[in-house]
């Protein structure tokens, strides 16, 4: 994290305090705080949604202290230390998107009024992400996309109580050539992604899938932001993550742009392989396209007509 965020996030301290006074949308009071996970476990994208859902109770067990810690022993910032988040146990519900935006949108706000979650995370659907991350902006709670590939997720339709791990459609120019891309592969060496790849197989026998290991990063960047904050009032979250620099997560050096809360990192460049040894085997990285290739501003005419708006924290 660059030193301007962390100075950043000082100074903002007093907002966070005063909206914390104001009381925000599910504040936790006892001594454990909910997570929302909705994936689609119905569907067409039942397979991939059960790949999410594994890493997010990889994720959960891990910031618990349980298992052997994953990427939180790679992460570049320190702050979550195997204790929970805030002092207060993780705990988690989970909804059936079957990938459709109505069934998301109701499963969302059934874990926010029914169950007291304060996050809600996942998704293998553009459509779905827009849906859910519009409800979560209305009903005062953050919405960390899964994957969505759409850029309007962080384009026309960015919400200020929305962020997006996954990288951007738009590559412009370097799309020329290119067989296929991908956010992340279970095969590449850095020391975030082997320490992911090993927890994860450990658990389940076989290696994580992209969607896994967007979905386990964005439940431990919610828990660090909220950690750092001192607080889990969605404003103080926005606040820690804007603008937000780190390493570990086995993307390599990564922002969460402030303007439009759209992550930018490096991008691999894919082909399906030749002879595949398994079915978790089919592809090959090829290239490596660097985030500063993929960068665009954020009132590029492509993603004109949205904006972020304020944070609600809800109640």
């Amino acid at each position: 994290m660059k030193g301007g965020a962390a100075l950043g996030i000082g100074l903002a301290a007093p907002t966070i305090i005063t909206k914390s006074a104001w009381g925000y949308t599910n504040e936790p009071t006892g001594s454990s705080v909910t997570l929302g996970f909705n994936v689609p476990q119905t569907g067409a994208y039942a397979d991939e949604g059960a790949d999410e859902l594994r890493a997010y109770q990889l994720a959960v067990e891990h910031l618990n202290g349980e298992g052997d810690g994953g990427m939180l022993n790679t992460f570049s910032s320190k702050e979550l230390k195997g204790d929970g988040v805030l002092g207060k146990k993780v705990e988690y519900v989970t909804g059936d998107t079957q990938t459709k935006s109505d069934a998301a949108r109701a499963s969302a706000k059934r874990m926010i009024e029914a169950d007291g979650a304060v996050m809600i995370t996942g998704g293998s659907s553009s459509g779905v992400a827009i849906a859910v991350q519009g409800l979560c902006q209305e009903a005062g709670v953050i919405f960390m996309a899964g994957l969505t590939h759409s850029n309007d997720t962080t384009g026309k339709d960015k919400k200020a109580n929305g962020f997006r791990h996954f990288f951007n459609a738009y590559a412009g120019e370097n799309v020329k050539g290119i067989f296929g891309s991908t956010n992340w592969h279970w095969s590449l060496q850095d020391e975030g992604s082997q320490a992911f790849v090993k927890s994860f197989g450990q658990k389940y026998g076989f290696p994580p899938s992209q969607a896994a290991h967007t979905c386990y990063a964005q439940a431990l960047l919610y828990a660090d932001a909220c950690q750092r904050a001192g607080t889990f009032n969605p404003c103080g979250v926005v606040e820690a993550l804007e603008g937000f620099e780190f390493d570990g997560l086995g993307n390599g050096p990564t922002l969460y742009r402030a303007e439009d809360h759209q992550c930018f990192k490096d991008v691999l460049v894919v082909k399906g392989k030749d002879n595949p040894t398994s079915e978790f085997d089919l592809l090959e990285v090829v290239d490596v396209t660097p985030a500063s290739q993929v960068t665009y501003a954020p009132d590029h005419p492509m993603f004109a007509g949205g904006s972020l708006g304020e944070c609600n924290p809800g109640a």
